[in-house]
């Protein structure tokens, strides 16, 4: 099982004001969130609201801002490719160790080709940056300094059939649509869940 982040070293700092954590995480088109500063926080586990399905194979981006606008961060995120419960150094698919106050850290993430289907945990961290950029502190998905951890679900999609969470209709008000109708989606964000659309 994954490991929950321990307190932090020394504390969560600093105030609503003047935060050390995570500002906005956007994953592909999928995720956009931000959680306000909680003092006696420093871990969230999304991975049952906050999901992005994937394809293997396929890129996505990943933009990750720091909290505030008063201290430099330094930001990393895991996915745990191999499901063994382990955020390993491998598996770091973004690192920055001196990101500007109110700035951000991005990349593409690369679903690795032939990545079976399924449910894989994406660790993203946020923290002060003096530890990592002038002391050599290595990434430590479990701990931080002064910081925010956040976990999201990555759903990597079958390669076969429809593999959706959701499917919003907007017009007409019913989700069952003649073949010959036109009709317009809405959203598509989940589980079919055994609903058709026929």
């Amino acid at each position: 099982s994954y490991c929950k982040p321990s307190a932090n070293t020394y504390g969560r700092c600093c105030s609503a004001a003047s935060p050390i954590g995570l500002g906005d995480v956007i994953f592909g088109n999928s995720i956009n969130n931000n959680i306000a500063y909680n003092a006696s926080k420093n871990y969230y586990d999304l991975t049952s609201t906050q999901s992005a399905c994937v394809n293997a194979g396929s890129g996505y981006s990943l933009q990750v801002y720091a909290d505030g606008n008063s201290y430099q961060h330094a930001i990393c995120v895991w996915i745990d490719w191999n499901s063994d419960g382990t955020f390993a150094s491998s598996e770091i698919v973004l690192s920055d160790s001196m990101v500007s106050a109110g700035g951000s850290a991005s990349t593409t993430v690369n679903v690795p080709s032939g990545q079976s289907s399924g449910n894989y945990r994406m660790r993203v961290m946020g923290d002060y940056y003096y530890y990592y950029a002038y002391q050599n502190a290595s990434w430590n998905p479990c701990q931080a300094f002064y910081g925010e951890f956040q976990d999201y679900n990555i759903r990597v999609a079958s390669t076969s059939g429809i593999d959706v969470f959701a499917v919003s209709v907007s017009s007409p008000s019913t989700n069952s649509v003649p073949l010959n109708q036109d009709f317009d989606i809405e959203s598509i964000a989940g589980n079919l869940g055994g609903t058709t659309i026929d």
